[in-house]
């Protein structure tokens, strides 16, 4: 454990103190580029595929020792893709809710927006009409025909 711990702190200090040097740069380029590149060609269904084969092995690794590591890694892939194809379809199915449930929000919205401009309209024909004169029921009379409580 000491060995593994100094050896790290050596390395550590290389990269530090002198990353131009020959044996920095290497250091560098072993220990930072390269996991780096792999690490950027990774996509998702390595990464489910890592998690299943962690899980399984955690669990005690007997479906790997009765299978085979081959046949168990296949089957860990195609559990992967499978897994992959069920995630992008629920995204695309999660993207369909959201553009339908934004129409039916805009459209209820214009409509609310045309209803309230027919609503107003309305209240403006009734304040028109309050303000015309009472006619009475009969053409002789002048007032109304009952009349008002007060």
């Amino acid at each position: 454990m000491a060995a593994i711990l100094g050896s790290s702190l050596c390395v550590l200090l290389v990269l530090l103190l002198i990353p131009q040097s020959p044996l920095g740069r290497t250091l560098h380029r072993h220990l930072v580029e390269r996991p780096l590149e792999r690490l950027a060609k990774f996509e998702r269904h390595h990464l489910i595929n890592i998690a299943i084969i962690a899980a399984a092995a955690a669990t005690g690794g007997e479906l790997i020792a009765l299978a085979g590591p081959e046949l168990f890694g296949m089957w860990a892939l195609d559990l992967a893709i499978y897994f992959d194809a069920v995630l992008v379809t629920y995204a695309l199915a999660a993207v369909v809710m959201a553009r339908n449930s934004l129409r039916y929000t805009s459209l209820r919205w214009r409509r609310g927006s045309r209803v309230r401009r027919l609503v107003a309209a309305r209240r403006r024909r009734q304040r028109v009409a309050r303000r015309r004169v009472p006619q009475s029921a009969n053409d002789d009379d002048d007032g109304p025909a009952l009349p008002l409580a007060a």
